[in-house]
């Protein structure tokens, strides 16, 4: 998790051009991703269980879908490990509603 040092908003994770960004939805002020900080888990049976989260509450950005290639999904984080860890950052695609998930 990164904050905005403009404006102290929580920023969130964007894909682009093969850079991950730290993008803030308040000012948009932006920094790529030093991707030493980065832990991406491969996981050998691909499914996230995500009980009714209703998803189209949440904010969209711009990362290109693993399962159809559509490149707007729905993001969300959620603290799964302990506190002085970073979260995880889900993302469900708008189109196939795949959803997979970045540790960060």
């Amino acid at each position: 998790m990164r904050y905005c040092p403009e404006c102290k908003e929580l920023m969130y994770l964007e894909e682009r051009d093969g850079e991950i960004h730290y993008v803030c939805p308040s000012c948009g002020y932006e920094i790529i991703h030093d991707s030493s900080e980065l832990s991406i888990s491969v996981v050998r049976e691909n499914k996230v269980l995500v009980l009714d989260r209703d998803t189209t509450a949440e904010p969209i950005v711009k990362v290109e879908c693993p399962k159809c290639g559509n490149n707007e999904a729905y993001t969300w984080i959620v603290q799964t490990r302990s506190g002085d860890e970073g979260g995880t950052v889900f993302y469900r695609c708008t189109r196939c509603r795949y959803t997979w998930r970045i540790y960060t």
